[in-house]
């Protein structure tokens, strides 16, 4: 089963990319509707109970002959024997009171009525009156007030011996209605909320008991039911109101279309509108590339559509139940075919000559593509990256000063060179003596002192006699950080001091998205096993636990570089899972179980529950100061790789590497890779995730390639086809997906480093909790880069 690859270069050296399968991810425009439903009180005055009865029927006859009975024509012609007419009584009953008429030959419907509005009205013990118009008699109570809303029935008397069934009948409602009593009235505002896009107009009305979610809602299900909309929606909201997020589903930016918004009251009590809308302004975002398998459809076809709301809802269970049947025979030679597809999805390391590749930490490859990129700490983009192999990063790395980072009492050794005069170390001294070519000077305090080197220039301005003069010229000053002493205390060769700062320099820049849940937020922890919560904050602003280990040395263009693995923990009290429908969960049943999967394995890892231990990850690495010797300058390390973590170790693995393009050209200390986390689920992405499908790349082919080769069989007509194609449609790109509001970017205000698993540090025992889903032992044992 052949795959499609789309490659996109990437356009910056601090852009990370790989090959990716791409998907369907569309832009959003957001539309606020806020408002609570209103009410008002109006003055009533009192009314009598009233309703109508309509008599129904005409006089049935029949005769004699033979000692058989026959009914007479209709015209009254009637057998020699003689006429049997119907005979009896209808009664009405209001409140109790009984007016009553008798039937015979020569009544009507009309006679009828009239007799029982005389039954009422010529007696003052009657509750109500009556008037009659035709066959119909219309009643109304003698007193005003609520209690007037009578009950009414009827009651009928007839010929049994020679009728199955009365001639007459009365169609009566069961109360009196309209009876009210002089006050007040409660009444709630009515009206219209109307979107408009690209001539796709929608309107949703509101009234009493609706909110703005309940408005929102069905404003998007109204947009999403049009198959001919370019856009699809959904809804969500939070504590200030509700909102549509509107998708364009060619994906792209979806500009220049105009989005149409009004509300309005059609009440006669109220002005404006209980649901104001407008459109929600949204921060800068970024989107996916967009390329959907053969087939696929982000909303589904028309024809389709329209094949599957053709059904009922039987027929729609009875459509499902017969795929079920296609499964049994079909489930594990598909399996297979996936497997063997899901296997072409191979990871890949980076560049030949990298000398890291990750870590086979993940069952799927990622079926999204958009390369990464970093912001500094302002959060502008990072552009023009130091080439760390370049000459004038090797003056400032150490040719004329090393080291340039060390815990106090720092020894550092300065360069002589042709012209040198002296050294200002920065801290108050000066080099005594240009003797010896390498000049030492110890730094005793803690802090960043700018040593600045001062050059002899000697003029000549006359040559015979020789004329001169000399002047002194400060060069580039080198920065010398001198760190406080420190522990060790997680025992892996770096203090503590030096992995601050180093993942300080390239700690993730969040968008979390809008519309988590109110209680959902941020979280730190228990220094315990099982890991528990101590104390949940908000989505914004993020909260990072961050762990720094060495990974080990290799060779770069023949430099040795010392390589740190640096993990982003973004850890949230809980995962309030994805809104998925019963119909959705029975679509993904039948579709996975067509490739031999079950609803339960697609599934996984998408439901609610407790604790939410999300990550990222940064490989970095600088050239050694010596000999297999981390530098410990911060700002000499440059980031080489990038990994995301989205619903690891589950089916619907979305995790991504990103590798620099060239490893001479890492982004640069200072660079902080820009992630976006989805929402409920916070899961990681180079990009604004809303609408990616959590349906494997490979599943996805199998199952569309599979409707094909049924209907090429004749297992299924075309007009299955495009019933089952549109579930599939509905499914996977409608429902299964992620969802994510943009709301801007933030950076982590607290940062905690939680140290190794054999020595948690700040109170961090709590990463060696072991559960075999959600536990960190099992995400932090494994490295997520291996040195080649």
């Amino acid at each position: 089963m052949a795959k499609q690859i789309v490659r996109t270069a990437c356009l910056l050296a601090v852009f990370f990319c790989m090959d990716r399968m791409a998907v369907a991810q569309a832009s959003v425009g957001s539309v606020a509707i806020q408002g609570v439903e209103r009410a008002t009180q109006i003055a009533t005055v009192a009314m009598a109970g009233s309703g109508s009865v309509t008599i129904q029927g005409w006089e049935q006859s029949t005769s004699s002959s033979g000692g058989l009975r026959e009914f007479c024509e209709i015209d009254g012609v009637c057998p020699s024997n003689g006429p049997i007419f119907d005979s009896g009584t209808i009664a009405l009953i209001v409140n109790g009171y009984m007016a009553s008429a008798n039937y015979g030959s020569g009544s009507t419907s009309e006679s009828i009525a009239s007799a029982l509005a005389m039954g009422f009205n010529y007696n003052p013990a009657s509750p109500v009156t009556a008037t009659v118009s035709g066959s119909t008699i219309t009643l109304r109570a003698r007193v005003l007030g609520a209690s007037t809303n009578y009950a009414l029935s009827a009651s009928y008397s007839f010929d049994d011996a020679d009728f199955s069934f009365p001639s007459f009948t009365a169609d009566t409602a069961e109360l009196l209605t309209g009876g009210q009593d002089a006050g007040t009235l409660t009444v709630y505002d009515t009206g219209t909320v109307s979107a408009n896009i690209s001539s796709h107009p929608q309107t949703v009305t509101y009234g009493q008991g609706d909110t703005a979610i309940s408005v929102a809602t069905r404003l998007a299900e109204a947009f999403n039911a049009d198959c001919n909309s370019l856009f699809a929606a959904s809804a969500w909201s939070d504590d200030s109101g509700a909102y549509v997020d509107f998708q364009f589903k060619q994906g792209g930016s979806g500009a220049g279309y105009i989005l149409g918004l009004s509300s309005a009251s059609n009440s006669a009590y109220f002005s404006g509108t209980a649901f104001p809308v407008n459109v929600r302004p949204l921060p800068p975002t970024k989107y996916f590339s967009v390329t959907l398998p053969a087939r696929a459809t982000v909303g589904g076809t028309c024809d389709g559509r329209n094949a599957w709301q053709s059904l009922s809802a039987d027929q729609q269970s009875t459509k499902l139940q017969e795929m079920q049947n296609l499964i049994a025979a079909n489930a594990q030679q598909a399996r297979q075919d996936m497997q063997d597809t899901q296997a072409q999805f191979g990871w890949e390391g980076g560049s030949p000559d990298s000398p890291v590749a990750h870590n086979l930490v993940n069952v799927n490859s990622a079926s999204v593509f958009a390369p990464i990129s970093f912001v500094d700490q302002s959060g502008a983009p990072v552009a023009n990256p130091v080439d760390m192999t370049s000459s004038a990063f090797q003056i400032i790395s150490g040719a004329l000063a090393s080291p340039t980072a060390g815990i106090a009492p720092l020894t550092v050794n300065f360069q002589r060179s042709f012209q040198l005069d002296h050294w200002d170390f920065g801290d108050g001294q000066t080099s005594a003596s240009l003797a010896s070519k390498t000049i030492v000077h110890i730094y005793q305090n803690p802090g960043v002192y700018s040593a600045t080197p001062f050059f002899r220039n000697v003029i000549i301005t006359r040559t015979l006699p020789p004329v001169s003069h000399t002047t002194i010229t400060a060069g580039t000053p080198v920065n010398i950080i001198v760190f406080a002493a420190s522990s060790d205390a997680d025992h892996d060769g770096l203090p503590e001091t030096i992995e601050s700062q180093i993942s300080g320099s390239f700690t993730p820049f969040y968008h979390v998205s809008a519309g988590e849940k109110s209680g959902t937020g941020f979280a730190t922890f228990f220094d315990q096993i099982p890991q528990t919560v101590a104390h949940t904050f908000g989505a914004v602003p993020p909260i990072s636990h961050y762990r720094v280990t060495p990974l080990g040395f290799g060779l770069i263009n023949g430099q040795q570089f010392g390589f740190l693995e640096i993990d982003y923990l973004t850890l949230w009290n809980r995962d309030d899972g994805l809104s998925i429908s019963g119909s959705c969960k029975a679509g993904l049943a039948t579709l996975g179980g067509l490739i031999g999967f079950t609803a339960a394995e697609l599934l996984q890892g998408v439901q609610s529950h407790p604790l939410d231990n999300e990550r990222s990850g940064v490989l970095v690495a600088a050239p050694t100061v010596s000999p297999n010797t981390y530098d410990l300058n911060p700002v000499h390390y440059g980031a080489y790789s990038v990994y995301l973590a989205a619903h690891e170790f589950t089916i619907n693995d979305h995790s991504q590497f990103f590798f620099v393009r060239d490893f001479a050209h890492p982004a640069p200390s200072g660079s902080h890779p820009e992630i976006w986390l989805s929402r409920a689920k916070h899961a990681s992405y180079a990009a604004n995730p809303n609408g990616i499908t959590l349906t494997p790349e490979p599943i996805i082919i199998a199952i569309y390639a599979t409707l094909d080769a049924l209907l090429a069989v004749g297992r299924i007509n075309s007009w299955e086809f495009l019933v089952y194609t549109f579930l599939a449609d509905e499914t996977i790109y409608g429902c299964f997906v992620e969802r994510f509001t943009e709301q801007g970017i933030s950076s982590a205000q607290t940062r905690t480093n939680v140290g190794e698993l054999s020595a948690p540090l700040n109170g961090s025992g709590f990463i060696n909790d072991p559960e075999p889903t959600m536990g960190l032992q099992r995400k932090l044992s494994m490295p997520l880069w291996i040195l080649k």
